[in-house]
């Protein structure tokens, strides 16, 4: 089945609705976003290999492991 015969059979209003929750779901997602939140997601998705290619000062991305700058977790 080709995309456009499946868009079809999907009412307009129903079409309309979902791409109306994605932006929403977008512009949430942009106004809750923070650097902490962004460094967490790529780390999550870290391979746990080192790059090949290194830009031209040398600098790893993503990489900042000085203790002052680690989020302090408090016990429970």
């Amino acid at each position: 089945m080709s995309c456009t015969s499946a868009k079809s059979k999907i009412p307009f209003w129903t079409r309309a609705y979902i791409r109306l929750c994605q932006a929403e779901a977008q512009r949430l997602l942009r106004e809750n976003l923070t650097p902490q939140i962004l460094q967490k997601h790529a780390i999550e998705k870290w391979d746990g290999k080192f790059p090949t290619v290194m830009s031209g000062n040398g600098a790893l991305p993503f990489i900042n492991v000085s203790p002052a700058n680690l989020p302090t977790q408090q016990n429970k």
